[in-house]
């Protein structure tokens, strides 16, 4: 995972963070310069090719538990969807 997706991670989906949903995730990225959102997509390409965070990576960096590996890939890949594809909604983690 590079430096720009686990600021953007640890910051932006964090617990207190995570569950808003009403709109402002994907313009508050898309405020940052390039460099930064570049960062974010390709690390969040990357992990979802390589499937190298855990659950236990994942709680540790936003206090969010995911029942399973399973769970926690198929969340980050619609926030890949919802940030940078066709992705409409944003994903919610488990309550």
């Amino acid at each position: 995972m590079n430096a720009e997706l686990e600021r953007f991670i640890s910051i932006y989906l964090h617990l207190e963070e995570a569950y808003d949903t009403s709109g402002t995730l994907r313009p508050t990225l898309m405020a940052f310069g390039d460099p930064f959102i570049n960062g974010v997509r390709t690390g969040l390409q990357e992990v979802l090719r390589e499937r190298n965070v855990s659950v236990g990576d994942y709680e540790r960096m936003t206090d969010i538990e995911f029942p399973d590996e399973e769970t926690l890939y198929e969340y980050l890949q619609g926030m890949y969807e919802y940030l940078f594809g066709e992705g409409m909604k944003q994903p919610v983690p488990p309550e």
